[in-house]
């Protein structure tokens, strides 16, 4: 087996007679209204010699995986030709999207299911079922090669041992390692907060790589699906910042060297357009013979080389701003009047303030939604969000989606009691009443679930805890517990033994101490 990078989490995989290309990124726009671009740059990769894969894979439709600027700009041969597999995800904006682009072979497939060419190969796709993480990771089997590509899908811990059940132990391991997350970027705390946040979501992310790599009995591990780096002049600053979740590499690899963990003799770094060839139990790295400069100095003239398509790019999002302070409340209440029983799940005080242009500030009460010009007194949480107004009046006119501005951090949040709310998010992030509804009922699922519970030896004690986390119904059976803290090995979510109350969600699990042990 051969797999060449390309940049991000896009690969191109040789398995035998079978050419996989997957979540192949290239527009030269980047994503996100030019805020995120593959790092490193992957533009001396040949793209019509990509058509040459007879399988396509496209993990979700976050637009560093799908992208649109390069799937309609494939040869109509292509297009016609190849073999498109995407999950089978309820909502088809993915399969939409890509049909949009011309392509005419394009199947659905289940989570685990095994989908087999004429030459033996056999794939399966593997995603999640909360409708606010539609995501994916494929999995290739050729011979007797195994390779998991997780990208940015976070398998839980019993999809893991069900691959492994199934297939036997994986060879080759990629997955992200870096967080892409807003927070703490773009939330208003001191920068030695940020950096306190951080350097704990860098070891957690770090963590459940490592432990997915040993659950997974893997032999290498490929680090993949980011960090993207950010060119704009406004978000340049996120680049190589310990105040970020946007962990290196290096940082990752640093780690494992410090922490003298088995990962570190296997990882397998290969940039765009090198390889790592899988044979005969002996893998090997085909180097390119062009170096990187130094990280700060290639990240500069990266930028300098891109800043008149992002400037072109912004330019595409600036309507009219019109009368915007009255547009945004609309918007608002017609958000409100999609599925109210979601806003009434967020249970907040939603404060949009808007800048530049026309700028004003309202806020939303979830449960009642009633809009006011003057903060409310109740207990509800408080949560703050600004922009500017002409990425309000883009989002209004629907060049850009709520999910993709928020993946932009083209914004500022505050939250009081600072602690995650999801149901705000999903509020903001779910579009369609369908996604809604389903998140609603996906919601209740979760807390109302099978209350199994296990029992555990901590600190000398004998603990019984819900087995299931709350969030996304993980199983916390192993979840580590360090200094009276459970975090759970999926979403990080963390609890307090001695009582668990979340400590940085809203939820709690339920905790009996029982008796001392010797």
């Amino acid at each position: 087996m051969t797999i060449t990078s390309l940049g991000h989490a896009g690969f191109l995989i040789e398995a035998g007679a079978d050419t996989i290309l997957a979540d192949p990124w290239f527009d030269p726009a980047g994503a996100y209204a030019a805020s995120w671009f593959p790092y490193p740059s992957n533009e001396l990769i040949d793209l019509a010699g990509l058509e040459r894969a007879n399988i396509l894979y496209v993990s979700h439709w976050h637009r560093d995986h799908l992208d649109e600027w390069f799937l309609k700009g494939r040869s109509k041969e292509f297009k016609e030709r190849v073999r498109v597999l995407v999950p089978n995800f309820k909502y088809k904006k993915l399969r939409d999207t890509i049909r949009e682009c011309g392509y005419m072979n394009i199947e659905e497939c289940g989570s685990f299911e095994s989908i087999k060419t004429d030459s033996g190969t056999e794939l399966s796709i593997i995603y999640d079922a909360n409708p606010l993480f539609v995501d994916s990771a494929l999995f290739v089997r050729s011979g007797n090669i195994n390779f998991l590509n997780a990208n940015d899908c976070k398998l839980s811990v019993a999809d893991e041992e069900k691959l492994v059940k199934r297939y036997g132990a994986v060879d080759i391991f990629t997955a992200q390692f870096s967080g892409a997350t807003f927070h703490p970027t773009c939330y208003t705390y001191s920068e030695e907060k940020k950096r306190a946040i951080s350097e704990s979501r860098r070891k957690a992310k770090f963590d459940r790589i490592v432990s997915s790599f040993e659950r997974l009995g893997a032999t290498y591990y490929i680090p993949s699906a980011g960090p993207a780096c950010f060119l704009s002049d406004e978000l340049f600053h996120l680049n190589l910042n310990p105040a970020t979740v946007f962990s290196s590499a290096a940082d990752f690899k640093e780690y494992l060297r410090t922490e003298e963990l088995a990962v570190y003799s296997a990882f397998t770094e290969i940039l765009p357009g090198e390889k790592f060839i899988l044979s005969g139990g002996e893998g090997k790295v085909m180097r390119s013979k062009s170096e990187l400069a130094p990280a700060r100095e290639y990240l500069t003239e990266y930028a300098n080389k891109k800043k008149e398509i992002i400037a072109a790019e912004i330019e595409r999002y600036r309507h009219p701003i019109g009368n915007i302070l009255s547009d945004t409340k609309q918007h608002f209440r017609s958000l409100y009047a999609n599925v109210p029983a979601l806003a009434v799940l967020a249970a907040a005080n939603l404060e949009v303030k808007l800048t530049g242009e026309g700028s004003g500030t309202f806020f939303l009460n979830t449960v009642s939604g009633e809009i006011s010009d003057s903060p409310f007194d109740n207990s509800l949480q408080r949560y703050m969000i600004s922009l500017d107004s002409f990425w309000m009046r883009a989002i209004i006119d629907g060049l850009m989606s709520w999910e993709d501005f928020i993946l932009s951090f083209r914004f500022s949040i505050e939250r009081d009691p600072d602690i995650y709310n999801e149901a705000i998010i999903a509020f903001l992030h779910l579009e369609t009443e369908e996604e809604r509804k389903d998140y609603i009922t996906y919601h209740e699922f979760i807390g109302s679930g099978e209350k199994e519970r296990v029992t555990r030896i901590c600190d000398g004690m004998l603990i019984e805890h819900d087995r299931y986390c709350p969030h996304n119904g993980e199983d916390l059976s192993s979840a580590a517990i360090k200094d009276g803290i459970l975090t759970c090995p999926r979403h990080f979510w963390q609890f307090a033994i001695e009582d668990g109350h979340g400590l940085n969600n809203s939820a709690t699990i339920n905790v009996i101490r029982k008796e001392a042990t010797e």
